[in-house]
């Protein structure tokens, strides 16, 4: 069952320091930072992450495409980082593990996840949201990230850098290495 699972997935990770540090993330709704999530189309690719945002096995990504001749998968896309600026305020909204610490903090402004039918993140940015889904085309390599803005009551800026990592799927990203 769950506790099985949940036991499962923190003997899966290779830093304790990043496991200390999100056994105190439970998001919004009492869904667990580590409950994973994953999109499949026909042809064999996939997108898998974490409700938090934080990459915890090596083949989390918003892109992993299946060789067409049966090869091995490639790891194209990690994620993108979403930063919004609103109200002179810079909200950083994704998260990622830097050695034995975790930079920056997304989750924490995650006010609620939803997996099904497609993962669905509700941000707070001040007094405002930000709902991200992220798609899965079923016939072609092609992942779709669609972000709304509710509550505004000014401009806002939404910047977004793709983290590509272009690698087999079975091998790490070298540490350190610019994505």
């Amino acid at each position: 069952g769950y506790d099985r699972t949940r036991k499962q997935l923190r003997a899966a990770r290779r830093c304790p320091a990043i496991e200390a540090l999100l056994d105190v993330v439970t998001l919004p709704g009492r869904v667990p930072g580590d409950a994973e999530w994953l999109v499949t189309n026909r042809l064999g690719s996939f997108a898998m992450g974490c409700a938090d945002g934080v990459p915890r096995r090596k083949y989390h990504g918003w892109l992993v495409v299946r060789d067409p001749g049966f090869g091995e998968s490639l790891h194209a896309l990690a994620a993108i980082g979403e930063t919004v600026r609103y109200q002179g305020q810079t909200h950083l909204l994704f998260a990622l593990p830097h050695g034995e610490s975790i930079e920056p903090r997304g989750f924490e402004e995650i006010e609620s996840f939803e997996a099904l039918p497609i993962p669905t993140w509700v941000y707070r940015v001040g007094d405002a949201r930000v709902s991200k889904t992220l798609v899965l085309d079923a016939e072609s390599d092609t992942v779709t990230a669609r972000y709304v803005f509710s509550g505004l009551t000014g401009p806002a800026e939404l910047w977004l850098q793709p983290f590509i990592t272009f690698r087999p799927r079975i091998h790490r990203t070298p540490e350190g290495a610019v994505m």
